[in-house]
């Protein structure tokens, strides 16, 4: 009876997992939809008064190509240099009490620039949404999206083509090339936009310098080519020196100094190059780390990363060193502005690249422009008109199309998906209140079709232009806002259904066990193969922390007081087998954190999927890594046949044992996704409540699989010896 008990409870559990998750890990709807020069958002047939001074005649420049779609553009060619877990530290230059000699000042460069080039130079907190795995962010930094939690599904498939509008397609419908090397991952996403690609593997991390050198040996000369607009280069050594060592360690060190030196060179070679102020440079980290070089999203180091901006020509205004009160008045207005986007979300980099090259803005995109670098006068500004006053119009056009872009994005979302009326009403608020601002700005220039306006009015102006850059600002927000509190659309339905499926398995493997421990069947541990299997584990789990001794001790104390009692028990719903049941999957959660792990994606262990090969296979790399991540609970299954021989009644026989052990992780599992389904609207729903009911529901079904594949051949021995009887009679 045993194993036909055992194997429904498998399929209810498995069953019951699957409608919860169907429900709770929704994905969003991705819309398809592509923007395009020819359909700006914004009906430029008919620019507002007061943002004239942002816009002119690029259709096309004097030797007929095309300058730009939206807007001007600013820069022709991009070079995006991606550091993978470039943490905001490990490049700004922290306090005293923040320092560490093997990640701080690694990487002067940037602050040397930064210091004698203040208007070519900027350093930004570069901050990424959970979760922190590199294809989540590398769709962000393309398609300005939001991740959602089963996105990382798409880590583990051979091919995750992006089917939303992204700055790759938007390069590719102008003709224009784009050049890679670096992480396969860009591959996987992008394998049909690269005019050229040097695609090298990304999993074995231990590898902490192929990838660089790759990356490096192919980076110079590509500069030098002359058929390339946007040139990627994905560098993957501090990511893996992290994971391996973790960032206080010489590799670190050495590491970030080997980014130096190239970041260093390829500073001179944009310098050097003759269209040098046609050329942007954009290093940035994807993700962070955490102490332990692991990054899951869960805290801020593993979510602040750096952004690096760099131009041969001026690409903030400072002012310059004039001391004539213009100048003076655009640095005020420009210290402002910076002062409040020192830190910037990274789906922000996407409209704020697509303005600058002169591309569309992805149709998708819920970032905002970087204010900084659009408050910057036009070169058609006229003689004698205000800088800051045509900054402010350059900021403004380019927040108004970002505003536009977004606000036709949520109409087309909404068509196929429904947005939260109260959420979607307030946008709209803050939308009149921007009206208001422009009609105002509107009565101060005379009407429309008149963009001049008196000296006396230019402080109303300016007041007013700075009013209407934070009004459209927080809209951009909110709508940012409004994107992460509704990606995923829960279905209570399924979650209800999951849940009821889960209680009910739940009670049927309770009852079973009660009714197997008045009798049932027994069986001999096979001790050889646990004496072989016990130490195998323990290799494969790794060191243990310091505590693991005085956890020993607590578990032989523990383990002594229910041999000590045992006898004198009462039995209970799960008959006898109840205190050895807990005392033994205690004891398994117990090895699982004192092992170093925990219920996060950032406690994983890549390491342990290289034990013993020094290149990577996807199901040798996968089965190590389970078995370091789950193989606690597998010992504990094995030690069920030796907890049966030392039973000394009789009713509690080895089938209570299984039903019993398989009872207490039901019973957590559905705990937890109790709770998972209270909290879905928590703030840390996804980085704490959804890691934790994921590693149950895996734990659940791995333990009660291990169990019918333990119980299965005493089963078959039990049938033969039945039959046997009955041939004897």
């Amino acid at each position: 009876m045993g194993h036909r008990v055992l194997a429904a409870l498998l399929a209810l559990h498995a069953a019951a997992l699957y409608l919860f998750t169907t429900g709770f890990f929704l994905t969003r709807f991705e819309v398809s939809d592509l923007s395009s020069c020819q359909a700006s958002p914004s009906n430029t047939n008919a620019v507002p008064t007061h943002l004239r001074g942002g816009h002119e005649d690029f259709s096309s420049s004097d030797d007929g190509a095309p300058k730009g779609c939206w807007m001007p553009r600013r820069f022709r060619r991009v070079v995006f240099v991606v550091i993978d877990a470039l943490r905001f530290d490990f490049a700004a230059t922290g306090s005293s009490a923040q320092r560490s000699t093997f990640y701080s000042d690694r990487l002067p460069i940037l602050n040397d620039t930064l210091a004698s080039e203040p208007e070519h130079a900027l350093l930004l907190k570069f901050v990424a949404d959970p979760p922190t795995m590199t294809m989540q962010r590398l769709k962000g930094l393309t398609t300005g999206s939001l991740p959602t939690f089963l996105d990382i599904k798409d880590n583990m498939a051979a091919s995750s083509q992006i089917v939303e509008d992204n700055l790759l397609r938007q390069l590719r419908a102008q003709q224009r090339g784009v050049v890679f090397m670096g992480d396969d991952t860009w591959d996987s996403l992008y394998a049909r936009e690269f005019t050229r690609k040097f695609a090298f593997d990304s999993f074995n991390v231990k590898d902490l310098h192929s990838v660089d050198r790759g990356v490096t040996a192919h980076l110079f000369p590509e500069l030098q080519k002359p058929d390339w607009d946007l040139l990627i280069a994905h560098f993957l050594g501090v990511d893996h020196v992290g994971h391996t060592h973790g960032p206080s360690s010489v590799f670190m060190a050495e590491k970030l100094d080997e980014m130096n030196g190239i970041l260093k060179k390829l500073l001179q070679t944009l310098k050097d190059m003759p269209d040098g102020d046609d050329v942007l440079l954009a290093v940035l980290g994807d993700h962070g780390m955490s102490a332990d070089g692991n990054h899951g999203g869960a805290s801020d180091e593993e979510t602040g990363a750096a952004l690096f901006l760099y131009s041969k020509a001026a690409l903030v205004a400072t002012g310059g060193e004039n001391d004539n009160e213009e100048a003076k008045e655009l640095k005020r207005y420009a210290e402002r502005i910076l002062d409040s986007s020192q830190e910037v979300p990274q789906v922000d980099l996407v409209p704020t690249l697509a303005l600058l090259s002169g591309l569309p803005i992805p149709f998708g995109n819920l970032g905002s422009v970087i204010p900084s670098l659009f408050f910057v006068p036009p070169s058609s500004s006229k003689r004698g008109e205000s800088s800051a006053l045509a900054a402010f119009q350059t900021l403004n056009s380019a927040l108004r199309l970002n505003l536009d872009q977004v606000r036709r994005y949520l109409f087309r979302y909404s068509s196929a998906s429904k947005l939260p009326e109260r959420a979607y009403d307030q946008l709209e608020r803050i939308f009149m209140d921007i009206k208001r601002v422009e009609n105002q700005l509107e009565q101060v220039q005379g009407g429309e079709g008149n963009s001049a306006y008196s000296k006396a009015d230019l402080p109303l102006l300016l007041r007013l232009h700075e009013d209407l850059a934070k009004q459209q600002q927080h809209y951009l927000r909110e709508a940012l806002s409004l994107g992460r509190s509704i990606w995923t659309q829960f279905d209570l339905c399924s979650m209800g259904w999951g849940m009821m499926l889960l209680a009910w398995s739940f009670f049927i493997g309770a009852i079973s066990t009660r009714v197997a421990s008045a009798g049932g069947d027994s069986w001999t541990p096979p001790f050889g193969v646990v004496a072989i299997l016990v130490p195998a584990f323990m290799l494969v789990l790794g060191p243990t922390s310091p505590l693991s001794v005085l956890c020993l001790v607590v578990q032989y104390l523990s383990f002594s007081f229910v041999v000590t009692c045992r006898r004198s028990a009462s039995p209970t719903l799960f008959g006898d087998a109840t205190p050895w049941v807990l005392l033994l999957a205690s004891c398994s959660y117990q090895a699982f954190f004192t092992t170093g792990h925990a219920n996060t994606f950032t406690s994983l262990q890549n390491a342990a999927g290289f034990v013993g090969f020094d290149t990577f296979n996807f199901y040798t790399a996968g089965a190590l890594l389970g078995l370091n991540t789950f193989g606690c609970f597998a010992l504990a299954v094995l030690a069920l046949p030796w907890l049966n021989l030392t039973q000394q009644q009789p009713q509690s026989t080895g089938t209570s044992l299984l039903l019993a052990f398989s009872a207490y992780f039901s019973l957590n599992t559905l705990v937890s996704t109790l709770f998972v389904a209270l909290q879905r609207r928590h703030l840390m729903v996804w980085a704490i409540f959804a890691p934790k009911f994921i590693f149950d529901g895996v734990v659940l079904l791995f333990t009660e699989f291990l169990l019918l594949l333990l119980l299965a051949p005493f089963s078959n021995h039990r049938s033969h010896e039945s039959i046997k009887s009955h041939r004897i009679e």
